[in-house]
C-alpha cells in the first residue's frame, strides 16, 4: 500500500474522533524532509492543512519541535501552510517546580540533595528547560559518584561542590552544543552569518545581555550603513530567538538581549567569544 493510501486510511479513521493528534519533533522532521525532497514536504503540510479545514473534523493538531517550526518553514516559504494555526511557545519552569522535579529525580537515583545545590544548580543554568535540567542533574549525579568512590563516603547527597563540577564537565564536552553553530552555518548564508556569530559573540561577553543600541553600536564594523545595520540586526535578532538562542527581556529601549541557556553562553564564550 501507498503512503498516499495510508496516509488517506488513518485520515478516514480520526478525522471524526475528538482526540489530540500530537506530532512531537515536527520541525526536525520536516527538516529532514526538505533535505531529502522540498516537494514532499510543501504536500505533506498541504495534505495536514487540507484535512484541518475540514468542516467535519473533530481532532485536534499539536505540533511541537525542539526547532522553530515557524522560522523553519520561512526559510522555504511555506507559512502559509500553518497559517490556520495558533502559535504557543512553551516557557521555562517556574523555580518550585524545577526544583521539585530535581528532587524527585535525584530520589530515584537513590540521591539526596542539599538544598542550597539545587538552588544553586537552577541559578546557573538560566532558563529552567526541562531538557538542560535534567541533563546537568544527570551530570551532577556522575560529579557525586566520582567524588563519593574517591573520598570513600558513604553519604549518597549532592553539594553544590558536585553542581560546579558538573558544569565544568558539560562545558568541556563539545558534542554537546557544536550542533548549536553548525545550524548556523549550514542554514545562514554570508551576511546573515557573520552578524548572527557577531552578535552571539557580543552577548556572550555580556553577562547581563545587551541592549539593542549596545548591539548596533558593537556591529558597526560589520554593516557600515545604520539604517541596514538597523534592519539586519532586527532580521538575525528575530532568527536567534525563535531558534532559541537568545531571549528579549523587557520591552522598548531598556530591553536586554541574552542567552536563554546560561549554559549555552558559557559553552559559546569559551569556544567562539574571541
Amino acid at each position: 500500500m501507498s503512503w498516499r493510501d495510508l496516509a488517506l486510511a488513518l485520515q478516514q479513521r480520526l478525522s471524526g474522533v475528538p482526540v489530540f493528534l500530537l506530532i512531537d519533533e515536527f520541525s526536525v522532521f520536516l527538516e529532514k524532509l526538505a533535505a531529502k525532497n522540498q516537494t514532499e514536504m510543501q504536500q505533506l503540510l498541504g495534505w495536514l492543512r487540507a484535512w484541518r479545514q475540514q468542516s467535519n473534523v473533530a481532532c485536534r493538531f499539536v505540533f511541537s519541535g525542539s526547532i522553530s517550526l515557524i522560522a523553519l518553514l520561512a526559510r522555504y516559504r511555506l507559512t502559509t501552510t500553518v497559517n490556520d494555526c495558533y502559535e504557543y511557545k512553551l516557557g521555562a519552569f517556574r523555580p518550585d517546580a524545577a526544583r521539585t522535579m530535581l528532587a524527585e529525580q535525584a530520589r530515584r537515583e537513590s540521591y539526596g540533595v542539599v538544598p542550597a545545590a539545587l538552588d544553586h544548580l537552577c541559578n546557573r543554568i538560566g532558563w529552567l528547560s526541562p531538557f538542560y535540567l535534567n541533563l546537568f542533574l544527570l551530570c551532577t549525579i556522575e560529579a557525586a559518584r566520582d567524588r563519593i568512590l574517591e573520598t570513600g563516603s558513604d553519604i549518597q547527597e549532592l553539594t553544590t561542590a558536585d553542581v560546579d563540577d558538573a558544569w565544568d564537565r558539560l562545558l568541556a564536552s563539545r558534542s554537546r552544543f557544536i550542533h548549536w553553530y553548525q545550524r548556523l552555518q549550514r542554514d545562514l548564508a554570508e551576511p546573515q552569518l557573520t552578524l548572527a556569530l557577531t552578535v552571539l559573540r557580543a552577548v556572550a561577553r555580556a553577562e547581563n545581555g545587551l541592549t539593542q543600541g549596545q548591539l548596533l553600536a558593537r556591529l558597526a564594523r560589520v554593516e557600515p550603513d545604520p539604517d541596514r545595520r538597523a534592519n539586519r540586526l532586527s532580521e538575525i535578532l528575530l532568527t536567534l530567538e525563535e531558534d532559541g538562542y537568545v531571549g528579549i527581556e523587557g520591552e522598548g529601549s531598556g530591553s536586554r538581549i541574552r542567552f536563554l541557556s546560561f549554559l549555552l553562553r558559557d559553552y559559546w564564550l569559551r569556544n567562539h567569544g574571541k
